[in-house]
């Protein structure tokens, strides 16, 4: 996780926390997408080898 607090302040929250309350699914989400855009495209290559 960043460390560094410039987008609590660019968003102009008053704390780390606050962003992370409104914004932390969005880091979840977008990790799941990744991890099942990989697997499509490991079976993909898989089924063309095979």
């Amino acid at each position: 996780m960043c460390r560094s607090p410039w987008w609590s302040k660019t968003l102009r929250h008053k704390n780390k926390a606050t962003t992370i309350d409104i914004y932390g699914h969005l880091t979840r989400d977008a990790a799941a997408d990744g991890v099942s855009a990989t697997c499509a495209a490991l079976d993909a290559a898989d089924a063309r080898a095979t």
